[in-house]
């Protein structure tokens, strides 16, 4: 018992140890993915404009470069490591915005599965 408490006590300093170098590199990771989402939205405006009218997005035009400039500066500043939780409210929103009319099936779906009855879990577990 002994044994596994000393393991235990190991394998938290390492993660402590090494917690900063994996959120940098999540931040990074991040960050990068975004602003190339950002540049490839402003890579084909016309086509990205299409692509929002299809899927229902208000002001497609406007939205295209809302998003993009969204992405691209809130990716820039996620690996800089600078305003962080400033930048996730615009990235949330455009984030919702984009589930919502892109997934929208999906979302609704998400929120009106069926549930399972207690006579169905009863059922399960015999």
């Amino acid at each position: 018992m002994k044994h596994l408490k000393s393991i235990y006590q190991l394998l938290i300093r390492l993660g402590q140890y090494l917690m900063p170098a994996v959120l940098l590199i999540i931040r990074l990771a991040w960050g990068w993915e975004l602003f190339e989402s950002g540049r490839a939205h402003l890579s084909n405006v016309p086509a990205m404009v299409e692509r929002f009218q299809s899927w229902g997005v208000p002001l497609p035009h406007l939205n295209v470069y809302i998003s993009a400039y969204t992405e691209m500066f809130g990716g820039i500043l996620l690996m800089a490591g600078l305003a962080s939780r400033l930048i996730a409210i615009p990235l949330f929103f455009n984030f919702c915005v984009a589930y919502l009319t892109a997934s929208h099936d999906t979302v609704v779906n998400f929120f009106h599965q069926d549930r399972p009855t207690s006579s169905t879990i009863r059922h399960f577990r015999s």
